[in-house]
């Protein structure tokens, strides 16, 4: 493999400029990351501290790996019959701005961002796979040898393993082919398509889903994991067709068989079917990229509640700023809906305003200043009058966008 030149550097960016540089594309290694404390980390798992889902996993002759749960009072036994631990450490809080940031870059409703913790013994490791979800590894002690590729299938939804050399899925498509982006099966990787590398305390690493890699500890190893949630837009989209049909009973009832036997597909089930077919088909028809944007939008804002505005009016020469949080994601619909022109649609967490499409100019400008002096916004739309204007900030100030911090002079 022909690593790319980004592969390998120095000293590494934010994690915010290595997710822009490289998110689900090629694996990429840091030297001297520093991204964690990682003297915190290693004092909570010495301590076995807030360990959860906790799994042993070891590698037979035939390289095959088996791993399953342990408790957490065994994981000393299993460390020293050389056996890999691996446990959920997403609770821990020297992982959450880490974490907080992972979830931010790929917001999901249906997963969160998790950090899993490794400790292997010399010599153990895992055996050769793929995972479905994003990894960025960071080596908190000792050192462990990796074999790694870039992805051969992009975007996977489901993990791959070796099987007596076939390429196959994990859970939950346990056992079949691995199809490549072609739709045909992929072959097992050739060892000179994998890059060999050691990762050392302080060492980070990106491996994308579909990317083959394998690892073995050359002295008593521990790393963190941390993956941002999958939200993949197939699940998105499926969501907002599942949220619109679950509403309708005859969706939720039950496709009868009746007494088994042989013969034709039961008159009540064909007829069920044709009436979802009739009415999937007009439901997919009404879906457009604005409703689907919204539904996004609502995933990418979504958590607290900001606590609001103090109970004063706003003047000219307050400082105002965007609340700590999510944000705001703004979508426009341009079309002009039963004679009304099109509108502009801010969604926040805990709600969407609408504002006249003529808004567009001044959220843009909302959004590129997040601490400004509240009379600074007549300047983003020559047509507004202040009394809108404070209309429009005390609006923001009441559901939690904005902050007032008082007087910009003080």
């Amino acid at each position: 493999m022909n690593a790319p030149a980004s592969f390998e550097r120095l000293r590494a960016p934010t994690v915010t400029e290595l997710l822009a540089q490289h998110f689900g594309r090629h694996v990429v290694h840091w030297r001297a990351a520093e991204v964690l404390p990682a003297a915190g980390v290693l004092a909570r798992w010495d301590a076995r501290e807030a360990l959860d889902a906790v799994d042993a996993a070891s590698i037979d002759a035939d390289g095959r790996q088996h791993q399953g749960p342990i408790v957490p009072a065994a994981i000393d036994e299993a460390l020293a019959h050389g056996r890999t631990v691996c446990a959920q450490c997403s609770a821990w809080p020297e992982l959450a701005p880490l974490l907080a940031e992972l979830g931010a870059w790929v917001p999901s409703l249906l997963e969160p961002a998790f950090g899993k913790l490794y400790a292997s013994p010399p010599g153990s490791g895992f055996a050769l796979h793929m995972d479905a979800h994003h990894v960025l590894v960071l080596q908190l002690r000792g050192r462990k040898r990796w074999r790694v590729g870039d992805a051969v299938v992009a975007a996977p939804l489901a993990g791959g393993k070796l099987e007596h050399g076939r390429a196959v899925h994990t859970f939950p498509r346990e056992g079949d082919p691995i199809l490549g982006d072609d739709g045909e099966p992929i072959a097992a990787p050739e060892p000179s398509s994998l890059r060999e590398l050691v990762l050392e305390p302080g060492d980070c690493l990106y491996v994308p889903p579909g990317a083959w890699h394998g690892t073995v500890a050359l002295e008593d190893s521990v790393a963190v994991s941390l993956s941002p949630p999958r939200a993949p837009a197939l699940r998105m989209v499926l969501a907002v067709l599942e949220q619109e049909l679950a509403m309708r009973p005859h969706w939720r009832a039950d496709l009868v068989r009746g007494n088994a036997g042989a013969g034709a597909v039961p008159a009540a089930v064909a007829e069920a079917l044709a009436r979802c077919a009739r009415e999937l088909g007009a439901l997919v028809r009404e879906v457009d990229e604005v409703l689907l944007q919204r539904a996004w939008g609502m995933a990418a804002v979504a958590g607290a509640i900001g606590p609001g505005a103090q109970p004063r009016p706003v003047r000219r020469h307050h400082l105002l700023a965007h609340a700590d949080g999510p944000g705001f994601v703004v979508v426009a619909d341009p079309r002009m809906h039963e004679g009304v022109p099109g509108r502009i649609h801010v969604l926040f967490a805990g709600g969407e305003l609408e504002l006249p499409s003529s808004a567009q100019r001044w959220l843009d400008q909302l959004a590129a200043n997040p601490r400004f002096r509240a009379d600074a916004v007549l300047q983003w739309d020559p047509g507004l009058q202040w009394d809108q204007a404070r209309e429009l900030l005390s609006q923001l100030l009441e559901v939690g966008l904005l902050i007032d911090l008082g007087d910009a002079g003080a």
